[in-house]
């Protein structure tokens, strides 16, 4: 090695040097280390005077028609957190002290005799989704990403079957601000006079060809819309409807 630049010659040991940029994943944080935790400072003035409002800076919005379930994790966590359940149309504040996770996880209950003060190990009583990382890739971004969450039933007559649920998670970021919006595959909003009833399929291969399976039926009343969630936008969906005294229609991609 010289400060004299010269070509490869026949017998060096280093034809060339390269720089390989990598990544590797940390180990459990320590407790005692101090890490910045983001909250959120709200005033709103009233006749009462000067109220603040303090919490993180994740919103979970469940705009579904079903009870889900929140679960975190981060590198500094052993395993998944169950955050709370959330009822249709609300949403909740991630508590502060667990607003730097990095991925989330769907859930529903395996059984409706559950609650969560019982469930030692939450994971191990829902059915739930893969891991899906929420960090923001910029100061404003939006993303929307597609999960299922696969329910193996069981009916009257012993038999096991597997249900599979869908939904689309919008991630939105704005200045700091994170709210990710769990919204159903498939809406249908009805716009008649009259009570409609819906019903939903899926193509399908058979020994004769395709054919449309059906789903889910739902009875949608004036001027309202049904959520749709045990659907699958990659099996072509399918859909018939028919007013009250009438035949089902034809099938419609």
């Amino acid at each position: 090695i010289s400060r004299q630049r010269r070509s490869y010659r026949r017998g060096d040991l280093c034809r060339r040097r390269r720089w390989t940029r990598t990544r590797i994943r940390k180990t459990v944080f320590d407790k005692a280390l101090v890490s910045p935790c983001p909250v959120v400072w709200e005033t709103e003035r009233c006749d009462s005077g000067m109220v603040i409002l303090t919490r993180s800076h994740l919103t979970f919005h469940n705009k579904t028609s079903t009870q889900l379930s929140f679960f975190g994790y981060s590198c500094s966590l052993n395993e998944d957190k169950l955050l709370d359940s959330v009822p249709p149309e609300s949403s909740i504040c991630v508590p502060i002290e667990l607003a730097q996770i990095t991925h989330i996880r769907l859930g529903t209950l395996k059984g409706s005799e559950m609650t969560l003060e019982s469930s030692k190990n939450p994971t191990e009583d829902y059915f739930v989704t893969d891991r899906l990382m929420i960090l923001p890739t910029g100061i404003s971004t939006a993303r929307v990403i597609r999960t299922s969450i696969d329910c193996d039933l069981i009916d009257l007559y012993g038999l096991s079957s597997l249900k599979r649920l869908h939904f689309l998670l919008r991630i939105k970021s704005q200045n700091g601000l994170c709210d990710v919006y769990i919204e159903p595959i498939l809406r249908v909003l009805n716009l008649l006079p009259c009570q409609l009833v819906c019903q939903l399929g899926e193509s399908q291969n058979a020994s004769n060809g395709r054919k449309i399976v059906p789903t889910d039926e739902v009875e949608i009343p004036v001027g309202k819309e049904a959520k749709c969630i045990s659907i699958d936008c990659s099996l072509k969906p399918h859909i018939s409807v028919r007013l009250p005294g009438t035949r089902w229609a034809s099938w419609t991609r």
